[in-house]
């Protein structure tokens, strides 16, 4: 009897490693053909659990409000896009196309590299096209890192000028206006410099964009900063504190 036991356990475990692997869901009750297709594929495998796990991380760094939005769109991500695949291809795409848009928020994504699309068959050579390619990606998620900073400074920044005087802040609309000219002046500054680099335009074009991105990083650690004086309740010295530009 024990011997029997252990021929049906060794038997059940050999069946479940050759025809399932490991998801974010219960692979068990699957309860679409798309989940059913993850479930017996490693590389969709992989790709759900690598979406599920930054969809967390990306959670964890959203407000409330954001965070609730993201839920949302995840949903309807599922239902509209995911469950209506009818082949793998089709799942597989439909994954690398959520994660590119979770990377726009300006998380990083610690299991992703934006270099390793460079080695695929449209940019063999991993050349221009290629660093172009990764500044064009970097601007887009530090960009939108960049505008949460700054929504999150203008919504706590007082509306009198009788308010800002009393914490040496700008008034809401006068940094609003502040922040409109730095950025114009950001991107001539890059666009300029991307010029002066020589080479090809395609390297013109990813050196501005890396410009573009170093200095949005900049202003968001910036923003990231005055913001906690702000919520301190401190006296903040703006602008002499926290100096704007290159």
């Amino acid at each position: 009897m024990l011997n029997v036991f252990r021929i049906v356990v060794a038997t059940s475990l050999v069946c479940l490693s050759a025809g399932t692997v490991a998801a974010s869901f219960d692979c068990s009750k699957p309860s679409t053909r798309a989940e059913r297709d993850i479930c017996t594929d490693e590389t969709l495998s992989e790709l759900d659990t690598h979406l599920a796990t930054y969809f967390k991380k990306v959670i964890s760094s959203s407000s409330q409000d954001d965070a609730a939005k993201l839920r949302q769109s995840q949903r309807q991500w599922l239902t509209e896009i995911r469950n209506r695949c009818q082949d793998k291809e089709c799942i597989k795409l439909a994954y690398e196309s959520r994660l590119d848009q979770l990377r726009l928020s300006g998380v990083k994504d610690d299991d992703y590299n934006w270099e390793d699309d460079c080695r695929s068959p449209q940019m063999p050579s991993g050349g221009a096209d290629c660093a172009q390619y990764v500044a064009s990606k970097k601007r887009e998620a530090v960009e939108n890192e960049l505008r949460r900073a700054y929504e999150k400074v203008v919504s706590a920044l007082p509306n009198t000028q009788e308010l800002a005087d009393e914490k040496q802040l700008p008034q809401k609309v006068a940094f609003v206006d502040f922040f409109k000219s730095w950025d114009r002046f950001r991107k001539d500054y890059c666009q300029i410099y991307g010029e002066l680099t020589g080479g090809a335009q395609v390297w013109k074009s990813a050196n501005a964009a890396e410009c573009e991105v170093d200095s949005a990083a900049a202003q968001t650690r910036l923003l990231t900063t005055l913001l906690k004086c702000i919520d301190s309740k401190e006296i903040c010295m703006f602008p002499s504190q926290f100096g704007y530009g290159f």
